[in-house]
């Protein structure tokens, strides 16, 4: 596949095995840069041919790799007019 362009380099994990970037493929006409995942083992030759050229530095520095953050875990209230405020208790010696 032909491409004129490439650009936004960065490793698409630590193991810097892959990289993400964006290309602008000659013969995709309805998006001007199309998202793109390259590495060495492609099954395509333009895949592979782009993971030499961006380590090669053809297309700039390629980006260092930044894991995602964890996800924080969320409470929600089943009912959110219910008061959860802490109070004193109290116990009856009656009983």
């Amino acid at each position: 596949m032909k491409y004129n362009q490439v650009r936004n380099c960065k490793w698409a994990n630590a193991e810097h095995s892959s990289i993400e970037c964006e290309v602008n493929f000659d013969n995709i006409t309805s998006e001007e840069w199309t998202p793109f995942g390259a590495n060495p083992l492609d099954h395509y030759e333009h895949g592979r041919e782009i993971f030499a050229k961006a380590i090669a530095g053809e297309f700039g520095e390629v980006a260092e790799y930044i894991e995602p953050p964890q996800p924080i875990a969320k409470v929600k209230l089943v009912d959110p007019t219910i008061d959860v405020t802490p109070t004193e208790v109290t116990t009856d010696p009656i009983i």
